[in-house]
């Protein structure tokens, strides 16, 4: 019978903090991925009301808050957070 023989192939050790760094990173932007897609969803509902001008000015300011969200190192959902809202007292007053 032929003879099996085992060869230990050894992985590298895994680069622990470049993980985290990649991890944390991911979840900053899941969440501000989250907050910008309320975000179109407010837009979407100023259109509806027939909002035109503060629809635009909305739009421009969201992405705008999207840029310095990306830009911040962490807690980069806040200005976006502060847009939905703003956005959602805007359809509560008009």
């Amino acid at each position: 019978m032929a003879e099996h023989k085992s060869s230990e192939t050894s992985l590298p050790d895994m680069d622990m903090a470049s993980h985290e760094r990649t991890f944390h990173g991911f979840v900053e932007i899941s969440k501000i991925g989250a907050v910008h897609c309320a975000n179109a969803l407010v837009l979407l509902a100023l259109v509806y009301k027939g909002m035109t001008v503060t629809s635009v000015i909305y739009l421009i300011v969201m992405f705008i808050t999207a840029v310095i969200g990306l830009m911040m190192k962490s807690n980069g959902w806040v200005p976006g957070a502060v847009m939905t809202v703003l956005g959602l007292l805007a359809i509560a007053v008009g």
